[in-house]
């Protein structure tokens, strides 16, 4: 069970005196990243604009205010614009520690989270 927590070069490269390598945890935090991409986009365009959004719009909507709220009550005393820059951020590590802890409980799956770098 060791294993799954070894950081394994899937595609290494040597750029002059530079390693580089496109590694598992890469590999899977791209696919968590077209997952997410690809669900919010789903979920997203089927409602097509309408005035009345369904349950998984609203669900989207849920999630964008729950970070506004929390950008807006941890970071109170900030201008606006400062607000602003940070939402972005706030959400898209929300979302991705929201998809990634649960992939990891997948047999065999490489967990991302478990790395100090990378959380």
């Amino acid at each position: 069970p060791l294993e799954q927590f070894e950081i394994v070069p899937l595609i290494p490269m040597k750029i002059g005196d530079l390693y580089f390598s496109f590694t598992n945890p890469s590999f899977f935090m791209l696919l968590t990243l077209s997952f997410v991409l690809l669900l919010v986009s789903f979920l997203t365009k089927k409602g097509g604009g309408k005035s009345v959004p369904n349950a998984w719009q609203s669900l989207v909507e849920l999630l964008y205010d729950l970070v506004l709220n929390l950008v807006n009550e941890q970071i109170g005393g900030l201008s606006g614009n400062v607000k602003q820059k940070f939402s972005p951020r706030i959400s898209v590590t929300l979302t991705f520690s929201l998809f990634r802890n649960p992939q990891g409980m997948i047999p065999f799956s490489f967990t991302v989270t478990s790395h100090f770098i990378i959380t």
